[in-house]
């Protein structure tokens, strides 16, 4: 008699169970997929400051140029090189409509009295 009780309480038990993770895992399989994540951001503004940067300045623009995110803008301050990092920049870039090449002629102080 014990063993019989013993025996159904597992079966309810398993059943239990059973009908949890089929109700569960059902919910899950007919989910729609998740959306990417980068349809929910607005644009981003990367902004570079460069001083002196011949040598890198060409490299750093094609890799950023060549990343895979939906909106952006590049600015680029250029922070009175003494070297052609200004001049180095090919034309075709600079006519990009997100990308803004500021240059500062002189270093100016933030708090003047």
């Amino acid at each position: 008699m014990i063993l019989t009780i013993i025996t159904w309480i597992a079966f309810l038990t398993f059943a239990i169970q059973l009908g949890f993770w089929i109700f569960i895992f059902s919910k899950i399989g007919f989910l729609s997929p998740i959306q990417p994540i980068l349809t929910h951001f607005k644009g981003v503004s990367v902004i570079i400051c460069v001083k002196n940067e011949a040598e890198n300045i060409s490299r750093l623009i094609q890799l950023i140029l060549d990343q895979n995110y939906p909106e952006f803008e590049l600015i680029i301050i250029d922070d009175h090189s003494q070297d052609q990092t200004y001049q180095i920049m090919p034309i075709k870039i600079q006519r990009l409509e997100f990308l803004k090449i500021l240059k500062q002629v002189k270093n100016q102080e933030l708090f003047m009295e």
